[in-house]
């Protein structure tokens, strides 16, 4: 238990100076399209990468910030039917019905589409 805690520990740690080191990254996103709007509207010069290098920096941004957010509880959370359960019928609901690709329920109705014809 004390390997699989300290695997847990260094995971949330690189987590952390990961969503730390890129916050620093907003400004190189506020830089690169502040820089192509004077381009395009002042000097009449637009640039034909910025905005694709933009959203593909944003693209990458978005996935290696997840694992940050997920540590520091920073996701919207809508748990309207949530709330008016009880904690044990909340977990049930959760964890009981999949479990993931193992799960018996999902093989069975994952194979049903065996059944579909595929017309192409």
């Amino acid at each position: 238990m004390s390997i699989l805690k300290a695997t847990l520990n260094f995971i949330n740690a690189v987590n952390d100076r990961v969503g730390n080191l890129l916050s620093y990254f907003l400004f190189l996103f506020f830089a690169l399209l502040f820089m192509e709007v004077i381009l395009r509207y002042f000097f009449n010069s637009p640039t034909v990468w910025a905005n694709e290098l933009a959203q593909m920096l944003f693209g990458a941004y978005a996935i290696l910030a997840g694992g940050y957010i997920l540590l520091t509880g920073g996701h919207v959370n809508v748990d309207i039917p949530g709330d008016l359960t009880a904690m044990d019928a909340k977990g049930i609901a959760e964890y009981g019905f999949f479990d993931g690709l193992d799960d018996p329920l999902f093989r069975f109705l994952f194979s049903l589409l065996d059944l579909i014809p595929w017309i192409p």
